[in-house]
């Protein structure tokens, strides 16, 4: 007993048909296809962009402002954390502390650079971690530049 069922004609079902006997052919077409599209999106993307002072948003008015009345920090800003587990006032460590904020505040990619020891609210409680924040003076920095600022905080902390 042979039992024949109808084969649906038309072009999904033809389509449907190719695909299944050709599973491995499809199957590497759209491995190629994917990787080929990935590979021109990638090679044609837009350039980044990393200048937020075009138009009249508020974000660009404040940028402006900053730039016009405090020129000594346009860059980005670098936190030095500091723990002393004999405290900050401990002589060692505060000659160490003083310092590199010394040297950082002397740099000339840096604006002004404050003390812990001159400003209370950056210094916790118990006098053993203290932190300051160090401005940049540009936004687009070589890491030449920034490197002598590492080497005067690695060369304190030991």
């Amino acid at each position: 007993m042979t039992i024949e069922t109808s084969r649906p004609d038309g072009v999904l079902a033809s389509l449907a048909r190719f695909c299944y006997r050709r599973r491995r052919l499809v199957l590497l077409t759209w491995l190629v296809s994917v990787i080929a599209v990935a590979f021109v999106g990638f090679g044609y993307r837009a350039p980044a962009d990393n200048d937020f002072s075009g138009g009249d948003s508020d974000s660009a008015q404040a940028q402006r402002l900053i730039e016009r009345h405090f020129p000594e920090q346009q860059g980005d800003t670098l936190t030095l954390a500091v723990k002393a587990e004999r405290g900050i006032d401990d002589p060692a460590a505060r000659q160490k502390i003083e310092k590199v904020v010394a040297e950082l505040d002397a740099s000339p990619v840096t604006g002004p650079v404050t003390s812990p020891y001159r400003d209370r609210s950056l210094v916790t409680q118990d006098r053993r971690i203290a932190r300051t924040t160090v401005p940049l003076t540009s936004r687009d920095l070589e890491k030449s530049e920034v490197e002598p600022l590492v080497t005067a905080v690695k060369d304190a902390s030991g």
